[in-house]
């Protein structure tokens, strides 16, 4: 593709938003990269020199390699049948992208590799759901937050987390908020806590009209009314400073 080309794909912009959080590198592997737009994006961009495509499904993977066929960049992808981290070997790619998948399962497919995840320079996640729980995660897995980004499409936020290797004190407050988009104050950070709160509150009025009312669920509901007090006082902060 030459230079200043317009690339043969026209990503949504939760997609590329996802390219856009990924450094130029040599190899790039999209897991479960469906159509694959996202790397045939990043290979148009001259982003990366080579990527890898996988999926779990041989119909999406079909769907990406004909994708590639019809522009030049074919010669630079490997499309790969499989789940998550097992089709690369380690030392294989400079980093991976995860995205539109819960965060939950990211996290598995990350425990079930430490041998090729702790060898890439960054990855990209953008989970669905469980974005907190990720968070959280990501210590015990040996990760920080690079940056972070919030994507608005349609009706929805979507949040995009480049984490690279080692670690960082997360306060529980921002497990769910996102430490970077709290510090770099996101345009889009004000209708992110509301969202958070509305849920919360969602939540908390589901506990308290429930017939149960165990010792965990008293815990439960504590920790709702801590979580939408600090959200509260965030986005009063966050709206002040407008």
């Amino acid at each position: 593709m030459p230079d200043g080309a317009a690339p043969s794909v026209t990503l949504s912009p939760r997609l590329q938003t996802v390219a856009d959080a990924v450094p130029v590198c040599d190899t790039v592997a999209d897991i479960g990269s469906d159509h694959g737009y996202v790397p045939l994006y990043l290979l148009e961009k001259k982003r990366a020199r080579h990527v890898i495509v996988s999926d779990l499904r041989k119909g999406p993977l079909a769907t990406a390699r004909q994708n590639f066929c019809r522009t030049q960049c074919s010669a630079q992808a490997d499309f790969r049948l499989g789940s998550g981290l097992e089709i690369l070997q380690a030392d294989e790619a400079d980093g991976i992208i995860l995205a539109g998948m819960g965060g939950p399962l990211m996290r598995e497919l990350l425990q079930a590799r430490p041998e090729v995840y702790q060898k890439l320079a960054f990855i990209i996640l953008q989970p669905m759901t469980g974005q907190a729980l990720l968070r959280r995660s990501l210590r015990e897995l040996g990760l920080k937050i690079d940056r972070e980004w919030l994507c608005e499409e349609g009706k929805h936020l979507y949040e995009i987390i480049r984490v690279v290797p080692g670690t960082q004190d997360l306060p529980e407050e921002l497990a769910a908020v996102g430490p970077y988009l709290w510090e770099s104050r996101s345009p889009l950070l004000a209708r992110h806590l509301q969202r958070l709160i509305q849920r919360a509150q969602a939540h908390r009025n589901g506990l308290l009209h429930a017939k149960e009312r165990s010792a965990a669920r008293q815990v439960e509901l504590y920790s709702l009314e801590k979580h939408i007090a600090q959200w509260k006082e965030m986005l009063q902060q966050c709206e002040s400073e407008r």
